[in-house]
């Protein structure tokens, strides 16, 4: 989704309650190699995407926003045991989250004016983006970090 930019200036540091919800996070997966596998595995899987990379601090934008994440486990699940939550309203220091300068309104137009326009066309293809996709922030604003007891290595969300 696009982003509101005069209030992108507004919003603060996001750093600190990323950390500690990282530490937190850290702790609880410590507790469980196997849930800890399988969040690792998703950063990896992230990584092969090429959803993140690895940053430097020398190649930080002004404005950056560290968006804390965890894992939900449901052990019952015949698909994905594991979910990686994304928590883009967790506020930084002024109160304001990344969702409180996101554009918000219509994402697809009234399914009339559609079939409208298809009414013109001798061809219409239709497609549909992936879930992952859908939030367009430049890559230079998100960052993600690996658990686990090895050095801290931040990286790069790159979904656009």
């Amino acid at each position: 989704m696009p982003l509101i930019e005069e209030d992108l200036n507004s919003l603060g540091d996001s750093r600190r309650v990323a950390e500690k919800r990282l530490e937190q996070n850290v702790r609880k997966l410590s507790k469980n190699p196997t849930i800890q596998k399988l969040f690792n595995d998703f950063l990896e899987e992230y990584k092969n995407l090429d959803h993140m990379e690895k940053i430097n601090n020398e190649n930080l934008s002004t404005i950056n926003y560290y968006m804390p994440h965890h894992g939900v486990f449901k052990p019952d699940s015949t698909s994905t045991k594991l979910r990686v939550v994304f928590n883009a309203s967790s506020p930084t220091t002024t109160g304001k989250s990344l969702n409180d300068v996101l554009l918000s309104g219509k994402i697809n137009e009234d399914v009339f004016n559609i079939m409208l326009r298809f009414r013109k066309l001798q061809i219409v293809l239709i497609v549909d983006q992936l879930f992952a996709k859908f939030l367009l922030i430049p890559p230079k604003e998100t960052c993600s970090e690996s658990s686990g007891k090895q050095k801290r290595r931040k990286n790069q969300l790159l979904t656009d």
